[in-house]
């Protein structure tokens, strides 16, 4: 029986390891700032103690001495060697080379014909767990639409409205920004549908938050006015074009999400205090041929 290996899925997860270090594009800081729940409370307008710790994240003298004794910088795939080890009395004999397996058939690659495809979406999440109210989701699309299934990749810039009078909303000094870069895998079944043609799929996420402090923090002798993290975000997706053709796509969808984020902010705060987050986004999106 044949195997057919399409070209879509090498994309996706080529998109999705882009998108994982996009997430963990800032290294551990070498300073340990403290707790971020502590520097939320001494950016509050009420607070009388702004000051942070600043002390070496490394339990050595010089951080760059053996940045893999760091537990928070280690190497992302092991290595192991490739041959066993031997002892030095040993004779070295080269591995012997497997005889080619004739009873295997020949593998086909089917490459999926796609068209090239751009286009718009703009979301909105009223509904989001922890100190959030709102999120305002804005993203620029490209991608390959075939049939019956689509890969998409995604550019966006997400706008987070913290609650009226919760500690993000009383530590912070505007609305925090988003910035996402992942893929997104959709299958239609009805492809032939020009009108209501349903689809489903499900996709990932990487994102850097940004934000201000409402109030500058003293770290030593560092000022410390602004921060971010990074995070993975995971969805399935849903939704229904109203419009198929050669030309435009247009498509109502909703995607609920859940978005997790690093132990470690850029400027080394401990992160106790983004817990993992909750969204359900429902918009339009446009997309031309």
């Amino acid at each position: 029986m044949k195997k057919y290996y399409h070209s879509v899925s090498v994309l996706f997860a080529c998109a999705l390891l882009s998108a994982f270090f996009f997430a963990s594009c800032y290294s551990t800081p070498s300073r340990n700032r403290g707790s971020l729940s502590d520097a939320m409370d001494g950016a509050r307008d009420d607070s009388e103690d702004r000051s942070v710790p600043s002390k070496p994240r490394f339990p050595y003298d010089d951080p760059y001495d053996d940045p893999y004794d760091d537990p928070y910088n280690t190497p992302l795939f092991p290595v192991w060697p490739s041959t066993p080890a031997r002892t030095p009395d040993e004779p070295y004999s080269p591995p012997a080379e497997s005889a080619p397996d004739q009873g295997k058939p020949a593998v086909e690659v089917v490459p999926i014909e796609t068209e090239m495809a751009f286009g718009l979406r703009y979301g909105i999440s009223p509904f989001v767990s922890g100190d959030a109210t709102r999120i305002d989701d804005f993203t620029f699309i490209l991608g390959f639409v075939g049939e019956p299934a689509e890969l998409l990749f995604t550019l966006s810039t997400k706008l987070v409205e913290p609650s009226l009078d919760s500690e993000l909303y009383l530590s912070t000094a505007d609305t925090l920004t988003m910035f996402a870069l992942g893929a997104e895998f959709r299958r239609v079944p009805f492809s032939s549908r020009t009108v209501f043609s349903p689809w489903y799929g499900f996709g990932a996420e990487a994102f850097l938050m940004g934000w201000e402090f409402r109030n500058p923090l003293k770290a030593g002798s560092d000022t410390i006015s602004s921060d971010m993290i990074g995070g993975l975000t995971l969805y399935p997706s849903l939704g229904v074009y109203l419009a198929r053709n050669d030309f435009v796509s247009v498509s109502l969808f909703a995607l609920p999400a859940v978005s997790f984020f690093r132990e470690v902010t850029a400027e080394g705060f401990n992160n106790d205090f983004f817990l993992p987050m909750l969204s359900c986004q429902a918009g339009l999106e446009v997309m031309l041929r």
